[in-house]
């Protein structure tokens, strides 16, 4: 199985013109489809809570953010084995 490097939940992302960065957002959900990764970024607007699903083609992050594995807790609520 292929590993997926992915940007982290709760990584801080940039939304608009990579020089400009008009919007801060957060990750907030991933996605992984068969072809790629998508991210949910949320952001508030005045009250109002805000969210769109993007790849990461269409923000930017801090330089120098590295990514980290993709990975997934087995066994979550399961009993131990009584022998």
């Amino acid at each position: 199985m292929e590993e997926k490097l992915t940007y982290q939940l709760g990584q801080i992302v940039y939304l608009g013109n990579r020089k400009e960065r008009e919007l801060e957002g957060e990750v907030v959900a991933i996605m992984i489809k068969p072809t790629h990764v998508e991210y949910e970024i949320m952001w508030w607007k005045e009250q109002e809570r805000k969210t769109i699903w993007l790849n990461e083609n269409e923000f930017s992050v801090k330089k120098g953010t590295k990514k980290g594995k993709l990975g997934f807790v087995t066994g979550i609520g399961s009993l131990p084995d009584e022998t």
